[in-house]
């Protein structure tokens, strides 16, 4: 598995120890990683990245606030 980190790859590095929400340690592989796994995800050659964010957005332009606004009343639950 590749772990990218938002700044670039992280060489060498293959293994992941989480503790409930956070990312712990890192290490070359499970073995090297402290505690007892509770799970095991085999990452099978994927990329493992933080979350993407969209950072950039004209909510001032009247076709972006209502299509926002439609978007968020979609999704609400009645």
């Amino acid at each position: 598995m590749n772990i990218f980190d938002g700044r670039g790859p992280l060489p060498g590095v293959s293994a992941v120890r989480i503790e409930g929400s956070s990312i712990v340690e890192l290490g070359a592989e499970v073995a090297s990683l402290g505690g007892v796994a509770d799970r095991i995800i085999d990452g099978g050659g994927r990329t493992l990245m933080p979350g993407l964010v969209e950072a950039h957005a004209h909510l001032s332009w009247p076709s972006s606030v209502s299509a926002w606004y439609r978007a968020c009343r979609c999704r609400r639950k009645t």
